[in-house]
């Protein structure tokens, strides 16, 4: 892993796990890139983590403040946007874009902008009180943790890529750079998509406006581009004033081959949404069209295909205007999983007829395909070899007393809390009264449920008879703790 030199003091080792700051990931060409350019930022799959599902809930909850009137929607929206804006001879179209958002987000600014709307503005509904909420929200967002060669990382700053928190926790840090620098500013028009601004400015005088971003924070940079001719999937073109629009695409980007191996209908929907973008954004729909049939042609879409689509979107029937006639429908659906191939989609359709005709159209079948993803047939992360969920054996080299125990948690983490003097656990009370012996460890088992790798700790146990696991406590056992009457 890669990082900048002004950002190596942030490494500070936690036994096992280092710390770090991730940084920027993108450059514009690949020409004269070394390995030394390359900086390299992960996105950690976070779905099975134990506080997903909290981090998900909570970003539901904070929505409402990551939107401002300076926040565009989508490409859809800003173009809609655009019809009511004029450009002076004096002025120029700048766009600003923030170098790296989402690593370089400051945690505790942002926390404590949040915790000040909703317990001081009363912005949101409180969930808890002040302290708990803001120590909820730390605990979210500062223990994202990787593994990369072998070695254990957690972010100490900024929002890691694959947290539920990090898109919402980003959007709010620029609502709050806006209240304070371009509110005040006053600009003619200023819109927002995530880290993308769009805005105008006076050619004779400096941009005060960027100065004031660049100065807000020192973790946050604004990169500018004067006169843009796109703005998220918008292209546009201001003449006889008033703007223009088409739909933009990134050069030489061509949708699926027609002969790549997915259902039909994934192919036909991949025409009608770019007929449906063009049609809500561009501002000469006829030559849009041109420019979709010439596309698809490249990917070797047949034209009877490309013809059959365009009229359904051109000539679509009176009845889908109206009521859809599926609502009225009260045959109870069935979808059926198959694993997609181009015999089993031709097999289909006879196999539905027959299906429906045996039960005597009482049900509505559906085909769901199940695809391979090219991404399945290469390993795209570490090996994982900090396993979690285990059962596990400790042998002091010494004098070769044992334990067993069992663990959800990282088992490295586990064992570094055991040979810790100061940790309350029986290895670590042997260590402390025997400061040169050392404990070798090894896992025994695995089981995700926690009943589980009970029972199998009690197992272990029984058969193995660890010196360090004997009871030396009894407790009584009160059948009856209030008497019998």
């Amino acid at each position: 892993m890669l990082f900048r030199s002004t950002r190596i003091s942030d490494l500070r080792p936690t036994s096992p796990l280092l710390s770090s700051r991730l940084l920027k990931h993108k450059f514009d060409n690949f020409k004269d890139i070394t390995a030394e350019d390359i900086k390299l930022r992960p996105i950690v799959s976070t779905c099975e983590t134990y506080y997903y599902q909290a981090a998900k809930h909570l970003t539901k909850y904070l929505a409402p403040l990551a939107e401002n009137k300076f926040t565009v929607k989508d490409t859809l929206d800003f173009a809609s946007r655009l019809q009511d804006r004029t450009v002076e001879d004096d002025e120029v179209l700048v766009s600003y874009d923030v170098s790296s958002l989402f690593t370089e987000v400051p945690l505790k600014e942002t926390i404590e902008y949040i915790v000040e709307m909703i317990y001081t503005e009363n912005k949101l509904p409180q969930l808890s009180s002040k302290c708990t909420f803001k120590r909820l929200l730390f605990k979210l967002t500062q223990n994202t943790v990787f593994s990369f060669n072998g070695q254990l990382y957690r972010q100490i700053d900024g929002c890691g890529m694959g947290n539920p928190l990090s898109p919402v926790l980003a959007k709010i840090f620029m609502c709050k750079l806006e209240e304070d620098v371009v509110t005040p500013s006053s600009p003619p028009f200023y819109d927002r998509y995530v880290d993308d601004c769009f805005t105008k400015r006076s050619k004779s005088q400096p941009d005060t406006l960027l100065e004031s971003l660049n100065s807000y924070h020192p973790n946050i940079t604004f990169t500018v581009e004067e006169n843009p001719t796109h703005f998220l999937d918008t292209e546009f073109q201001y003449e006889n004033g008033s703007f223009s629009t088409n739909v933009f695409k990134k050069p030489g980007k061509l949708p699926n081959h027609w002969s790549s191996q997915v259902p039909l209908s994934y192919k036909r929907n991949a025409i009608l949404s770019a007929l449906y973008r063009a049609k809500r954004i561009s501002s000469n729909l006829t030559m849009e069209l041109t420019k979709i049939r010439r596309t698809f042609k490249k990917a070797g879409y047949p034209f009877w295909f490309i013809d059959k689509t365009f009229k359904e979107f051109l000539n679509p029937e009176e009845d889908e205007t109206l009521i859809p006639t599926h609502w009225f429908d009260e045959r109870k659906t069935i979808f059926i999983r198959l694993p997609y191939c181009r015999q089993n989609e031709n097999e289909s359709r006879k196999f539905v007829r027959k299906l429906s005709s045996f039960t005597q159209d009482r049900f509505k079948f559906k085909i769901l395909w199940s695809t391979r993803k090219i991404k399945s047939l290469f390993k795209l992360k570490d090996r994982i070899k900090h396993v979690a969920n285990v059962v596990y054996l400790g042998t002091c080299l010494n004098c070769r007393v044992n334990y067993v125990g069992e663990t959800c948690r990282n088992f490295e983490v586990r064992k570094a809390e055991h040979e810790d003097p100061n940790y309350n656990s029986e290895p670590a009370r042997h260590i402390a009264q025997n400061k040169d012996h050392e404990f070798v460890w090894k896992t025994l088992d695995s089981a995700p449920h926690w009943k589980a790798r009970k029972f199998k700790e009690a197992i272990y146990i029984a058969n193995l008879k660890p010196t360090l696991n004997k009871q030396i406590k009894s407790f009584e056992l009160c059948l009856f703790p209030r008497g019998i009457t």
